[in-house]
């Protein structure tokens, strides 16, 4: 991105410690020619270079800048998808398998992408069509996962999902389990993950199937294909819910039908440095092939 007259667009969705010092890093940072933009809900103080926008806008800028953690990333993911906008996560949260950049190389970033210096790289992301009566009602997307669940209140009750799954026009199974996740490479580090799925790396073309704590033993994760089209219904006389990204809810009446894809659209998202998934794995996971023995507690 040359440093020309362009919109740039931060997202903060939670008061984080130090949200509003970024906020103030990106207003000094930034080339005058930046107009610069933020999400009208904006929990923290706005400096003065900021003009508050609704989500509608901030689709359209040259960049977004997700400040906070993970699930800050996966909005502006989904806001940025229809326009393929790049994104460069600013690192505040916990985990930040999606926010890269630290807070202290947020201006060696940001004048980075001013000059152009910089590359991408691609996300997969779900597509969710629901159809009911044969006509399509919705069509979403999500960069982590696709979970279905009971009725609202009902899980909490203890109520199982019962679901009627296809994969590629063919039988595939009936699922009875707390819900069904359906999770992108991307997503596998997330639910998938403390779930008991696979860890998958993200430049894999797939998707991880898996019945979370699913009654019947034979029940494990399945693998499927990057090519992959997954049809699924209820099987009782109750609607459901689908919840993506752990963000934004799908509600389902009974006869609803969900077709689940890889999207023809993907997230792009700014490289930090020579950070990489393996780094990632290591740093934020704490992966590691030995065994590290702890002391005792003392009593």
């Amino acid at each position: 991105m040359p440093n020309e007259k362009t919109t740039v667009a931060a997202l903060v969705f939670k008061d984080y410690p130090g949200s509003a010092e970024v906020l103030a890093e990106i207003a000094r940072s930034a080339p005058v020619a930046w107009e610069l933009l933020v999400n009208d809900d904006c929990p923290v103080a706005v400096p003065a270079r900021f003009r508050k926008a609704a989500p509608a806008e901030l689709a359209q800028s040259r960049l977004l800048l997700p400040v906070g953690g993970d699930g800050t990333a996966l909005s502006a993911a989904r806001i940025g998808s229809d326009g393929d906008v790049p994104i460069l996560g600013v690192h505040l949260g916990k985990t930040g398998f999606l926010t890269d950049c630290t807070p202290e190389r947020l201006p060696e970033m940001v004048a980075k992408i001013a000059s152009g210096d910089y590359s991408t790289y691609k996300r997969a992301m779900l597509e969710v069509v629901q159809t009911r009566g044969g006509r399509e009602i919705s069509r979403v997307r999500a960069l982590n996962e696709l979970q279905v669940n009971p009725p609202a209140g009902e899980r909490l009750a203890g109520r199982l999902v019962d679901l009627h799954v296809e994969l590629d026009g063919r039988y595939l199974t009936d699922y009875h389990a707390d819900f069904l996740l359906i999770s992108t490479p991307t997503g596998s580090t997330g639910y998938n993950l403390s779930s008991g799925g696979p860890v998958v790396h993200p430049d894999a073309h797939c998707l991880v199937v898996q019945a979370v704590n699913s009654p019947a033993l034979t029940v494990r994760p399945l693998v499927v294909s990057e090519k992959s089209r997954i049809l699924l219904r209820s099987n009782d006389s109750r609607g459901y819910n689908l919840l993506l990204d752990g963000r934004q809810t799908v509600a389902a009446e009974a006869d609803d039908e969900f077709l689940v894809s890889l999207s023809e659209k993907s997230a792009t998202f700014v490289k930090v440095g020579n950070y990489t998934f393996v780094d990632a794995l290591r740093d934020k996971l704490g992966w590691s092939g030995h065994y590290s023995p702890r002391r005792p507690s003392e009593c």
